[in-house]
């Protein structure tokens, strides 16, 4: 917080004794825009409040009120413009805090609208406040969503970026554009009530109960001319709700909280109506546009405090995305009350992304309108996108309720029922679809695919079969696979543990580096022991890769069928942990049955064997697997199981063609099969991710998991430098030196 903004707590105090002795002060509040010591002589309390230096406007304000509305609004005992001093005598009372009875709420209410109703007839009152400029004020506010052009420290004011970030700051920005003429509309009727004053900051936090039972409202601060309502964003939490406790029938609420606070306010109409301010109808209609408008002045009050304190930033953040939440809120709601605003806004929010918000303004719309199938039909369309796959097929059905014969309808239902991982369902509606228009080339492309989706989930529940992932030359060319089998492979691959991956990889690019490894690691071809490899077994050992060349490529260490495979299973920063080649020599026997690592809290029973997968082993051939050279036996659905008690389960050993590969769950229970060849070396390309936090301490004691120089490093793509700078910062990269 920036010490300059306020005069000096000593000269201040001093200031204070000066005129009104005392014998102890405490510091009891401190914000950017005040601070508040308790002053204690005795049994007599005051309190003395500085206000920024800038600000003097403030006092003013407080002295004015405090002048005309005593009990109610405390005395004012001393001020001085100056320094930014106010003196103010205790109330007396006791401080509602956050949790007042519906009573003192109540009461609270009728004083304030009491005091409006007064000050309306005092012109000296309505002059010496500020006003809101109501005119002006929606697209100010909306400016003030604008990105900085200047460095905010330098400045007396800010922009929302210094709060929001300017990311954040310029979507709310976009939003907020694109709905100003809705807002500017609904904010007309606002004028409809005269300029009174408003708190602005009207809670219980800023209200009393005196010895009488009277209110007491203090913290005038935010004080402003302006229509009545201004203060309900406050009091109510939210222009959204002010304007829902208006628009609802008391008779159709069964919430006992929402009930009360719609007495509350209806009780508040009552008393203005009746004070004279102005009548029930129009007080009904104008105060939800007043309370918005008092939303957009609180954010907006906030460019004057371009503090430093982080934690106070935070906080202000926080008030900002509530608030703002709260706003949009409204606009989805004012947004309903037209089919146009509603299929135009929903539309806006599904091209931005924000599709909770397209997803509310169809079901709001729906509300009254059940049988606008083009509603409907958006909003299943939505909650497929959203991931909400049984409200979806709920929508859709509902639809082909209506029009049995609808083919569109029939093909978005079956696509959800893929996202869904229910692909036999989803066929069902892609024949549908195609015997109601048999040239409808979608459905056809989405039939073949579901096909496929159900093939991958037969194939997986085959005891001697590993769940498989196809990889055809057009989806390896185009870049990937469909989201749909993207996500039926990452299903699979967390329920058995394991996939088997064809044609995943360019086989010319396996071949360079077959090449490469046969020209530069053949000293490790030999059935010995190495300084500088872990023993895997019986003439097996593993041996890490520099990265380089054709092992340099983002075809292999981001490969985009693997790459989202084990974004799902692992999360979107998982990282490249290891490349190495497990060399099994000719005559090299069976491996044990085993896991590549113990589990991560063997202390611990309930934990032991049921953690999430944390790492993941790509196993790619380069040579041809075959009953002679061998290949790798995977024990799917074994992760949950010792090694021991996996040998009583079948195996898969699938023999792999060059361009395929296995991704193995490291809890998953394996052995490398015997190379009975006499002349052929079997080097099984591994590339090892995991999640970010882990490190495998078990397998890399004799040797680097990463291993590439400085100079390729400096000049890798970022993508790699993502997967391995952990490595780097870690000091864990040690390329050796090999002997030819």
């Amino acid at each position: 917080m920036q010490p300059s903004t306020f005069i000096d707590d000593e000269t201040a105090l001093t200031w204070v004794s000066n005129q009104f002795p005392y014998k102890e002060h405490h510091l009891i509040r401190e914000y950017p825009w005040s601070r508040i010591f308790e002053l204690r002589d005795g049994t007599s309390r005051n309190y003395l409040k500085l206000v920024p230096l800038k600000q003097p406007q403030v006092l003013k304000t407080n002295s004015v009120l405090s002048s005309n509305f005593q009990p109610v609004i405390p005395e004012t005992m001393a001020i001085s413009e100056e320094l930014g001093l106010q003196l103010l005598r205790h109330h007396g009372g006791i401080e509602l805090d956050s949790s007042p009875s519906e009573s003192q709420k109540s009461k609270l209410l009728s004083t304030y609208a009491k005091i409006q109703a007064e000050a309306l007839k005092k012109p000296d009152i309505l002059s010496s406040i500020p006003s809101l400029e109501l005119e002006n004020l929606l697209t100010k506010f909306i400016e003030f969503f604008k990105p900085s052009t200047q460095d905010a420290a330098t400045g007396d004011s800010v922009q929302a970026d210094f709060f929001l970030g300017s990311e954040e700051s310029e979507e709310y920005y976009e939003v907020l554009l694109a709905r100003k003429d809705l807002l500017s509309k609904f904010l007309q009727d606002a004028t409809l009530l005269p300029p009174t004053l408003n708190h602005c900051d009207l809670r219980t936090e800023n209200a009393a109960e005196s010895r009488d039972g009277s209110s007491v409202i203090y913290d005038w601060d935010d004080a402003l001319i302006g229509p009545a309502g201004l203060s309900l964003q406050a009091f109510f939490k939210g222009c959204f709700n002010t304007t829902k406790y208006i628009d609802a029938d008391l008779e159709q609420i069964k919430d006992e909280k929402i009930l009360q606070e719609m007495q509350l306010l209806q009780d508040y109409i009552k008393e203005l109506d009746s004070q004279g301010y102005a009548s029930s109808e129009v007080l009904h209609k104008a105060l939800p546009a007043s309370a918005c408008a008092g939303a957009m002045q609180a954010l907006l009050n906030y460019a004057n405090f371009p503090m430093q304190d982080d934690l106070y930033i935070f906080d202000v953040n926080d008030y900002f995305v509530r608030r703002l939440d709260d706003l949009l809120n409204l606009c989805d709601y004012l947004a309903c009350s037209s089919r146009d605003n509603a299929l135009r806004f929903a539309q806006d929010y599904r091209e931005r992304g924000i599709l909770f918000r397209a997803v509310y303004i169809y079901r709001q719309y729906l509300e009254t309108h059940p049988n606008d199938t083009v509603f409907r039909k958006k909003l299943a369309i939505t909650l497929n996108k959203s991931g909400k796959w049984e409200e979806a097929i709920e929508c859709f059905h509902t639809i082909i309720k209506h029009n049995p014969n609808d083919a569109a309808t029939y093909n978005e239902l079956g696509v959800t029922l893929m996202k869904n991982k229910r692909p036999e369902e989803a066929i069902v509606q892609f024949e549908l679809a195609l015997s109601n228009y048999p040239d409808y080339s979608k459905a056809q492309s989405n039939l073949d695919k579901a096909t496929e989706l159900l093939e991958m989930k037969d194939q997986a529940r085959r005891p001697n079969k590993l769940p498989p992932v196809w990889v055809s030359p057009e989806e390896r060319k185009s870049g990937g696979i469909s989201s749909e089998k993207v996500d039926l492979a990452s299903s699979l691959f967390n329920q058995y543990g394991a996939l088997q991956v064809e044609n995943a990889f360019d086989v010319n690019m396996l071949q360079s580096i077959k090449a490469l490894i046969l020209e530069k690691y053949h000293a490790y071809f030999a059935p010995k022991e190495y300084d500088d490899c872990l023993r895997l077994g019986d003439k097996r050992h593993m041996v890490t890769l520099d990265i380089e060349g054709p092992i340099n490529s983002p075809d292999l260490y981001d490969n985009p069928v693997i790459s989202a495979i084990a974004k799902q299973v692992l999360g979107d920063d998982y990282i490249l942990g290891a490349v190495n080649i497990g060399v099994s020599l000719p005559g090299a026997k069976n491996q044990s049955i085993h896991k590549d690592y113990p589990p991560l809290f063997d202390e611990s029973d309930e934990f032991r064997d049921n953690t999430p997968c944390f790492a993941i082993g790509v196993l790619i051939p380069l040579v041809q697997h075959s009953h002679t050279v061998g290949t790798t036996l995977v024990i799917k659905e074994s992760q949950g199981i010792s090694p021991k008690a996996a040998e009583t389960l079948p195996g898969q050993a699938p023999f792999l063609d060059i361009g395929s590969c296995l991704m193995i769950d490291y809890r998953v229970g394996h052995q490398g099969l015997a190379n009975r060849s006499k002349d052929v070396v079997r080097p099984l390309l591994t590339l090892i991710f995991h999640r970010s936090w882990f490190r495998d301490v078990v397998n890399y004691r004799k040797q680097p998991p990463i291993k590439i120089s400085d100079e390729i490093f400096n000049t890798a793509p970022e993508r790699l430098k993502e997967l391995i700078s952990w490595a780097k910062s870690e000091a864990i990269i040690n390329p050796l030196k090999l002997e030819d």
